[in-house]
């Protein structure tokens, strides 16, 4: 389970296929505070893309309502963070369960699991720690993948929590640093494999 904002209250809750080794189905279970999904079950699945297959996007959507709740619109579709959803699977720190999502080759598949078990229904509420921003910076002109590794990691956290302006908010909580500093940081990152493509709808400024 990945949570997706500081009140605990967002979150994806991934299928397991047990086998004789676990593994990821690929299908994921959206629970959001928004009042446009309270009522709305969302179920995506994720898949890789890229040369090394490293990257995650979502390939599929099944949305429900529950009953009563009247008919799937817009509204639903809208109200979707495209983006923030991919970029959570996309965080360093998920590179194992990037790993046993389905291949890149596979296209549409057998539908999401419906059952009520576990993974379906909505985790506890559970508030998250705000991300530490503070990163070491080396002394060398030329950095190792190390640095720029940390420098993703708390550039997504950022986006996946839906906070404003990350590049600006890791330059101020590093003394010395400004943004186009950490722009630079994370240009690098992308050049280097370690943070995929701007995620859909990313500001500019934060790139």
């Amino acid at each position: 389970m990945i949570y997706m904002n500081r009140a605990g209250t967002e979150s994806l809750t991934f299928h397991v296929q047990p086998h004789e080794r676990i593994t990821w189905t690929g299908w994921a279970v959206y629970h959001s505070p928004e009042p446009a999904l309270a009522t709305t079950v969302v179920r995506l699945r994720f898949g890789l893309r890229g040369e090394h297959q490293s990257e995650a996007e979502i390939r599929e959507l099944w949305a429900s309502a529950e009953h009563g709740a009247g008919d799937l619109g817009g509204q639903t579709l809208r109200a979707l963070p495209w983006s923030r959803l991919e970029a959570a699977v996309n965080q360093p720190a998920q590179a194992e369960l990037r790993r046993w999502l389905m291949p890149e080759t596979a296209s549409v598949v057998d539908p999401p699991p419906l059952d009520q078990s576990k993974w379906q229904r909505r985790p506890p509420v559970e508030r998250q720690r705000a991300p530490r921003l503070r990163v070491r910076v080396p002394d060398d002109f030329r950095k190792p993948d190390s640095f720029y590794a940390e420098v993703a990691d708390r550039f997504m956290q950022l986006i996946v929590f839906g906070e404003d302006s990350p590049a600006e908010q890791i330059a101020n909580a590093n003394p010395g640093v400004n943004v186009s500093t950490v722009h630079r940081w994370i240009k690098e990152a992308r050049n280097r494999g370690l943070l995929p493509a701007a995620p859909r709808g990313e500001k500019r400024g934060n790139r």
